[in-house]
């Protein structure tokens, strides 16, 4: 598998996945904007992160699968798949994807080549949620808020009675949620396993990082 012929099998591959990728979202973000584009996204998104757990295993990075933005991409899924009517799920989940995930493109260096699955993916991971959630909050939302309630997918959140507890207080617990257990798992329950084998995190990565 570290041959030089296969990784150039899977760099056609990728760039052929990739292209594929792109005119496939811009054309159901153009041609079903409020239905059937979230689920395109949701199995792309699925598949990203499929792709992105086999990766990780197989070379031995498995502790970066606890970072930040899967958490926040996990949000952002059950947001717009089962989250009718709980408008802290959908404040929180755009708030991460337009702040941290977005802010993540420019800090990881995200690039878009397409015959690399693995640029392909991070870009993915911290890109397409900030679109879908943008999209889903400025356009979708008010598309049906203009239909009747029956035909309606989604339930628009209703104003919150406190913008400091909804905008503020809300998804500070939300990012303790998920920092707490990833301490809980770097320094306490795996911390031996991961000093004894060596395992990278993004958590090590920062620690010798002079810039962080």
């Amino acid at each position: 598998m570290h041959s030089a012929p296969f990784w150039r099998t899977v760099d056609k591959l990728g760039f052929v996945i990739g292209t594929f990728i792109i005119f496939s979202y811009a054309y159901m973000l153009g041609q079903y904007p409020h239905t059937y584009f979230y689920t395109f996204y949701t199995a792309l998104i699925v598949s990203l992160l499929f792709i992105r757990f086999f990766h990780f295993f197989s070379a031995g990075w498995m502790f970066f699968l606890i970072d930040f933005c899967y958490y926040a991409n996990t949000l952002v899924l059950i947001c717009i798949t089962n989250g009718k009517g709980q408008d802290d799920l959908f404040r929180v989940s755009f708030l991460f994807s337009s702040g941290v995930l977005g802010f993540s493109v420019k800090m990881f260096r995200n690039s878009l080549v397409f015959h690399r699955i693995d640029f392909l993916t991070s870009l993915g991971i911290h890109l397409c949620p900030h679109l879908c959630m943008y999209h889903f909050k400025w356009f979708t939302l008010n598309h049906e808020a203009s239909l009747n309630e029956s035909e309606r997918n989604f339930v628009s959140p209703a104003e919150p009675d406190h913008y400091f507890h909804s905008m503020v207080i809300v998804p500070i617990i939300a990012y303790l949620c998920w920092s707490f257990n990833y301490a809980l798992i770097n320094f306490f329950l795996l911390k031996r396993k991961i000093a004894k084998n060596d395992f990278a995190s993004l958590y090590k990565q920062f620690k010798h990082d002079k810039a962080m």
